[in-house]
C-alpha cells in the first residue's frame, strides 16, 4: 500500500470511530428511548473524554511536558484511546476488534512517522488514568 493510502487511512480512523459512537448512540437511544439518563452518560462519557485529551494538550503546550523529554504529545492518540474505551464500553461484546484497530492505528501513526513509539506510549501512559477517572466520574453521578 503506498503512503499516500496509508495517510489516508490514518486521517479517517478516528471519524470512523465517532461515526461508529454516533450510530451506537442513536441506536441505543431508540432502543431506549425511556432511558434519557444512559444516554447522557454516554455523552457525559465522550464529552469527559475529549476534554481530558485535548486538555493534557493545553497543558502540554504551555509548559512543553514531552517536548523538555524530547518527544511529542500525540493528541490523535489521546483522542483515539478515549473514543475507542467509549465503544468498547457501547459494545463490549466486541471490544477486541476495537482494541487491535488502536493498535493498528498507533503502528501506522509509527509507521508513518507521525509520531515515535515512546510519543504514543507516554501520551497513552499519562492520559489513559485520567480516561479512567472520566469513566469513573461519570459512572458515580449516573
Amino acid at each position: 500500500m503506498s503512503q499516500g493510502a496509508l495517510s489516508i487511512v490514518a486521517d479517517i480512523y478516528i471519524p470512523l470511530i465517532t461515526l461508529m459512537i454516533v450510530i451506537e448512540l442513536t441506536l441505543t437511544n431508540k432502543l431506549l428511548t425511556n432511558n434519557q439518563h444512559l444516554l447522557k452518560f454516554r455523552l457525559l462519557l465522550l464529552t469527559g473524554s475529549l476534554a481530558s485529551a485535548f486538555g493534557l494538550m493545553a497543558i502540554d503546550n504551555i509548559f512543553q511536558l514531552w517536548a523538555s523529554l524530547g518527544l511529542d504529545y500525540s493528541t490523535h492518540s489521546a483522542v483515539a484511546l478515549g473514543l475507542v474505551l467509549l465503544l468498547c464500553l457501547l459494545k463490549p461484546t466486541v471490544y477486541i476488534y476495537y482494541l487491535v484497530s488502536l493498535l493498528l492505528y498507533f503502528w501506522l501513526m509509527v509507521l508513518l512517522r507521525y509520531h515515535t513509539a515512546l510519543d504514543i506510549l507516554s501520551t497513552v501512559l499519562i492520559i489513559l488514568p485520567l480516561k479512567l477517572g472520566v469513566f469513573s466520574f461519570a459512572k458515580t453521578k449516573r
